[in-house]
């Protein structure tokens, strides 16, 4: 229950570890397999998806018809080996705090390299390590990776939106509407300027627009279940309810983000819920 608190408070990295130590102790195999299964989400919303590769598979060993480990397995092994053009921290708010996760951007303008031999660049060297401080809320440090990512290369659109999402978390309105100007300037091909601009909107209570918004980012990207997440939650808030379900029904098509639709219909649940419902990864189908 502990590890499912980290969990679900986006510390992916402590929850993983968590998981780690049971798995070594334990001698139940269904708990087993449910261990990996949570740890392998945990890597995946780390977009350290060889790591979440590796658990899925070994969930597989035990019954590979688990939940939904084929598809997920299936589809990890597909993107084996594409290359990415930076991590991007994205998420939605649950009550006063963000829910965070990343995701490998494919969008927009390649990367600047500053030497022939770099494999992915010093601009996105530093992004990326930002994004890994970000997601354990050591937003200082984050910041200052996010700054030298945009010193090291201006044009880089990514960290700007990086920039601008922790500018959000940290209520600097002004701040990240610069950033997300920036990143906007540099490409508006990119999915995640749009959703970083609806979270925008909402702070400022225009829903209409935020929800204009994550469509068009649903255009560019009509793959990332967290938008739908974000659709769901603004017609939600315009007490539309049936399209609401409609678009929180709609982002467990992709897999990953189950445990934030369960979130939503927790309130219908609540006689169901025990330790079990914590611990089982079966239960985040409760709807």
């Amino acid at each position: 229950m502990i590890a499912r608190g980290f969990f679900e408070t986006s510390r992916y990295d402590l929850a993983s570890q968590i998981y780690s130590r049971l798995i070594k102790v334990l001698s139940s195999h269904e708990k087993i397999k449910a261990l990996h299964y949570w740890s392998g989400l945990s890597q995946l919303l780390l977009s350290n998806e060889e790591q979440a590769l590796i658990c899925f598979e070994t969930v597989a060993t035990f019954d590979q018809n688990y939940l939904n480990t084929l598809p997920i397995t299936e589809q990890l092994r597909k993107q084996k080996f594409l290359n990415h053009n930076g991590l991007v921290a994205i998420g939605c708010k649950s009550g006063t705090d963000y829910q965070m996760l990343l995701r490998k951007n494919h969008f927009g303008p390649q990367k600047k390299k500053n030497h022939q031999f770099e494999v992915i660049g010093f601009s996105q060297s530093y992004n990326d390590e930002g994004c890994k401080q970000l997601i354990k809320q050591q937003y200082k440090a984050a910041r200052e990776s996010f700054e030298l990512a945009i010193q090291m290369d201006p044009k880089f659109h990514i960290p700007h939106i990086n920039i601008a999402f922790l500018n959000l978390i940290e209520n600097r309105l002004s701040e990240a509407v610069k950033h997300i100007t920036l990143a906007e300037s540099i490409t508006t091909n990119c999915p995640y300027t749009y959703f970083v601009k609806c979270l925008i909107s909402i702070e400022k209570s225009d829903i209409e627009h935020g929800v204009r918004l994550i469509q068009q980012a649903i255009k560019l990207n009509s793959k990332e279940s967290l938008f739908y997440i974000m659709l769901g939650d603004l017609f939600y808030h315009q007490f539309q309810l049936e399209l609401a379900t409609t678009y929180w029904n709609k982002s467990n098509e992709f897999q990953d983000l189950i445990h934030f639709e369960q979130q939503r219909c927790r309130i219908k649940n609540m006689d169901k819920i025990n330790p079990e419902y914590w611990i089982s990864p079966e239960l985040l189908s409760l709807r």
